[in-house]
């Protein structure tokens, strides 16, 4: 009788098998993948820019009806003080499931002042799990999915199935090589929000990255590599500033999900400025206090990632 719990490898040795986490993880969560978009969502590949992208901005009203993102997934990678945040808005919104990837564990010091949507009694737990406890106790209706894994971790194929299931992808990662390679991967195949604080929580940015219709990542940084980006890690800041740039990114989301939902234009903004900077605080950017700038990032020749070479497939 053949014991499938060993295998035989081809020099004689036996060895137990084991399998692999990430894959029985996965497969828990089956996803027919032909019906994550509905009819009404625009095609990318044929958005030349004149279409969602580019029409007239209205920003006298936001999204009308959440009931349009029912049964939507996001895609959050990270979930830390923003990420934790940025799920917790987005559960209050609709009826949505979160994909939430983070490896980390809970810290006496993540729950402390409020920087953190985890509790003291949540210590030592995956923030993936505690995330999950926490929305859907205050959420009912919401689903949060956690993958207690490393963003780079994760193979690439495992990360463009988990990208192509949602409606859009938030990046409230640290980590400078594992945003490269989520711009790298990601950009043709879905809207990428990338949110990150600034000293002090002082103030923040949110970047968003529409395939092929605005620029990438990193020509919105203007950088070359990875080793390039600042991060902050463990930066203090007030957890109101922190909940704040967090519930830009959801409402910023949200938009954009409902524009695909209903083929409505984005309401809030003008789409061509993808970077928007939120001031927490009276600053050079913002002297007459706490707003909201947005500019447009522009596509650099021969980019990679965002060119009209690298716009149809030949990502690197």
């Amino acid at each position: 009788m053949n014991d499938k719990s060993t295998i035989k490898l081809p020099n004689g040795r036996v060895i137990r098998h084991r399998a692999d986490p990430l894959a029985t993880m996965l497969a828990q969560y089956t996803v027919d993948e032909s019906a994550i978009l509905p009819p009404g969502d625009y095609d990318h590949k044929k958005n030349t820019g004149t279409d969602l992208a580019r029409r007239p901005s209205d920003r006298s009203s936001t999204v009308p009806d959440t009931r349009a993102l029912d049964g939507k997934s996001v895609l959050v990678l990270g979930a830390g003080a923003v990420g934790g945040y940025v799920c917790r808005s987005l559960a209050a919104l609709a009826c949505l499931t979160l994909h939430l990837v983070d490896f980390d564990i809970v810290d006496v010091k993540h729950t402390r002042a409020g920087r953190t949507i985890y509790l003291p009694s949540q210590v030592s737990q995956k923030k993936v799990v505690a995330a999950k406890d926490l929305i859907e106790r205050d959420h009912p209706d919401s689903r949060v999915i956690p993958y207690p894994f490393n963003v780079m971790d994760l193979p690439d194929i495992e990360l463009v199935r988990l990208a192509r299931r949602s409606a859009v992808t938030i990046n409230a990662i640290d980590d400078a090589t594992a945003m490269w390679r989520v711009n790298a991967l990601l950009y043709s195949l879905v809207e990428v929000l990338y949110v990150a604080l600034h000293r002090g929580a002082e103030s923040a940015h949110v970047i968003v990255t529409v395939p092929y219709a605005t620029a990438c990542l990193r020509c919105a940084l203007e950088l070359d590599g990875p080793e390039q980006i600042q991060t902050l890690h463990g930066e203090p800041g007030l957890g109101l500033d922190i909940q704040n740039a967090a519930n830009w990114c959801a409402t910023l989301a949200c938009e954009l999900m409902y524009a695909k939902a209903t083929g409505h234009p984005i309401r809030r903004w003008d789409l061509t400025k993808n970077i928007f900077f939120f001031a927490n605080k009276s600053q050079p950017l913002s002297p007459d206090g706490p707003g909201v700038r947005m500019q447009q990032a522009h596509r650099r020749p021969g980019c990679p990632v965002c060119s009209t070479a690298g716009a149809h497939g030949n990502v690197v």
